[in-house]
């Protein structure tokens, strides 16, 4: 990837010295690509799953969590369904004693954290409606969009080694070399690039 960025901005001489962009400024624009394609895309899938406690009525989602695509609940009798998703306006307008309601989950609503506090990580939270009981309680298998982590060395592969998404490595590549080039000025040859890697995007 950086060999491709460096050809684009005829930046790789025979001398490694003579560079005019390190290893590093260029892996900088390397993982905002990666943050922007996962971002747009939704290509990074994960998912996770617990049991869940009587009585607990929010529950931590994970720190790479983004988005919710599918979230099902599995009874003490191995009944898998899922679940219905609910936003809080509705929630409270429709249903402001909620979590004093008890009885197995039907569907959930994700909510922000309460005190979230600067430089500390404040992840998002999950409640399961009703709040489930000893009797009703089960488990939650959750698969969701994550953020991938960044790169921090030449060996690293992009979108957490996802092999099924080697052939768009090469994104990364062309929107790293759009923005160096707009930051030299050279706007035509950055909206070449911004066009390869809106093509590619859109194929991803």
């Amino acid at each position: 990837i950086e060999t491709e960025i460096r050809r684009g901005l005829r930046d790789n001489p025979s001398d490694s010295s003579r560079r005019r962009y390190s290893s590093a400024v260029l892996l900088d624009f390397i993982n905002q690509a990666q943050r922007e394609i996962v971002s747009a895309t939704g290509l990074a899938q994960k998912t996770t799953s617990y049991i869940l406690t009587a009585g607990t009525t929010y529950y931590n989602l994970p720190t790479d969590y983004q988005a919710a695509l599918q979230v099902y609940f599995r009874d003490t009798k191995f009944s898998t369904f899922e679940l219905k998703e609910v936003q809080q306006k509705s929630l409270y307008d429709t249903n402001p004693n909620w979590d004093r309601q008890t009885g197995q989950p039907y569907e959930y609503w994700i909510s922000h954290s309460t005190l979230p506090q600067n430089q500390q990580s404040a992840p998002l939270r999950i409640s399961y409606l009703p709040i489930p009981t000893r009797t009703s309680t089960g488990t939650v298998i959750l698969w969701f969009t994550n953020i991938v982590s960044d790169l921090s060395a030449t060996t690293d592969v992009p979108f957490e080694n996802r092999r099924h998404l080697y052939p768009f490595h090469l994104a990364l590549a062309y929107h790293s070399t759009m923005r160096i080039k707009i930051i030299e000025g050279k706007i035509d040859e950055a909206v070449v690039y911004q066009q390869l890697y809106q093509a590619m995007v859109q194929t991803m």
